[in-house]
């Protein structure tokens, strides 16, 4: 294609398509950078200690801050229809441990540092209930009861394991297989890793087939070593800069209503107000995105921050959202904790349409994931004074799931068994999953907020989505909640 050609169809697009173009092709070239250049993340020396990245930092502060409280484990169970053999899960267990260093890891605190020690081998913790003999109207809120048992048991971080399985039998063959998984250890993404190897593993062993799993060719520790030594090293200033500059008279807090006053110590307890919109919002809400340009991520994170807005009438929001840092194809399928969170910064005015806030939200979302910071590093540049109280500098959270599962993308009867673990790190956290139709919930913390106050919200949302469905592009201020 002639220069001429390449300008005179780059004529033809429009300018927010123009900025989402160049937007791609510059996130496209940064990661060839990446992976071509000298700063590439490379196996570390063995002699090294193996320090903890800036994700776990943050994790081990927090664990340290309420020990008693269970915001760093996390837990997730699905309904699998296949009876398990206690040999087949032992073995295929053991194969995990053995393939992930960070499944055989505990965590040792001295001089000054917390390090991570992997151990040569690791003891495989998996429970099984048999709860057939119950009545089946008890059986689902018993399996919740035991899940929720087990997950207020801690994890020992020195002597391990910081991961267990739990099996509950309810009938032949169903059973509820609950993973829980210490977030040191682990994010999101390490969960789908685990259960998806799990169920190919078992398979493997049952039929006696042979499975060639993707050999790992870098650690977590590879990364936690070049988080800390190379690129926080060489890039503090860059970042510094541009992230002072991104919330230079940003808001400390959100001016948010709660139904009670925020305790002395911050506390974690937690519940939820589920949200769903059904499959023909749900897709109206797909195509309006697609119609646009932009994700659905966006579409409905803008739509958060209207509904924040019109609670608070505040027109400057910070929202934390998860970030991954899997910045290079090596870590695809590696357990590990690689997830950290950064605000996105939406300001608001009567006259902003909604498409504008929108391509906002996308290019802030662009540029803050071109300047990735650690979270504990960005709020001690901020110098934000230390508050028992509430999060420090934001206080709500979105969270999108946009695909299905890995595991549930195989040909397995396997499907989500949902249940709340009644902890809430943040204030408010809106977490939606797009599958066919995409809902979820807000999360809150149950002592500022009573439940009935967030379900309104919930609704609210839902309200919402519908008035921007149904009107078009206008003003945020003309959107409708009610």
């Amino acid at each position: 294609m002639s220069d001429e050609t390449l300008q005179s169809r780059l004529q033809e697009l429009s300018p927010m398509k123009r900025k989402i173009l160049l937007r791609r092709l510059l996130e496209k070239k940064r990661t060839m950078e990446l992976n071509h250049s000298e700063d590439k993340i490379a196996k570390k020396d063995e002699r090294l200690k193996h320090e903890i990245s800036f994700p776990q930092e943050s994790i081990w502060l927090l664990q340290e801050l309420l020990s008693e409280a269970n915001v760093t484990t996390i837990c997730n169970s699905f309904i699998y229809y296949e009876l398990l053999e206690d040999g087949l899960v032992r073995k295929t267990l053991e194969r995990m441990v053995d393939r992930h260093a960070m499944l055989r890891s505990v965590f040792e605190w001295g001089d000054g540092s917390v390090n991570i020690l992997i151990k040569e081998n690791m003891e495989c913790h998996y429970d099984y209930t048999d709860i057939r003999a119950l009545p089946s109207e008890y059986k689902f809120s018993e399996a919740k009861k035991i899940i929720d048992d087990e997950f207020k048991k801690p994890f020992d971080l020195i002597n391990g394991p910081l991961w267990k399985i739990k099996i509950i039998q309810l009938e032949d063959p169903e059973i509820v297989l609950s993973l829980f998984m210490h977030h040191l250890i682990s994010d999101g993404w390490s969960y789908e890793i685990f259960l998806r190897e799990f169920i190919q593993i078992y398979n493997s062993l049952q039929t006696d087939n042979h499975l060639s799993l993707p050999k790992l060719e870098l650690e977590y520790v590879d990364y936690a070593h070049w988080d800390r030594n190379q690129y926080w090293i060489q890039n503090e200033a860059k970042l510094t800069k541009y992230w002072t500059s991104y919330l230079e008279n940003s808001p400390s807090f959100l001016n948010l209503e709660t139904d009670h006053p925020y305790p002395e110590k911050r506390s974690f307890n937690g519940d939820l107000a589920p949200i769903k919109l059904d499959e023909t919002l749900s897709e109206k809400v797909r195509t309006r995105a697609a119609e646009m340009n932009v994700t659905v991520y966006s579409f409905l994170l803008a739509a958060w921050a209207m509904l924040l807005n019109k609670y608070t009438n505040q027109n400057d929001i910070l929202i934390v959202t998860p970030v991954s840092n899997r910045v290079q194809w090596q870590f695809d399928n590696v357990i590990g904790c690689f997830v950290d969170i950064l605000p996105i910064r939406t300001i608001m005015s009567d006259h902003i349409n909604f498409t504008e806030l929108v391509e906002q939200i996308s290019t802030d979302v662009y540029n803050i994931v071109a300047n990735k910071i650690p979270f504990s590093k960005l709020i001690d540049s901020l110098n934000i004074p230390s508050d028992t109280q509430r999060p420090p500098l934001c206080q709500v959270m979105f969270v999108f799931h946009k695909e299905l599962t890995s595991a549930q993308k195989m040909q397995q009867i396997i499907y989500p068994f949902h249940h709340h673990n009644k902890v809430s790190e943040f204030d408010l956290t809106l977490e939606l999953y797009d599958d066919q139709i995409i809902g979820g919930g807000i999360q809150f913390n149950s002592d500022i907020f009573y439940k009935d106050s967030v379900e309104r919200m919930s609704q609210h949302f839902c309200n919402l989505i519908t008035s921007i469905i149904e009107k078009g592009d206008r003003p945020v201020s003309q959107y409708e909640m009610m």
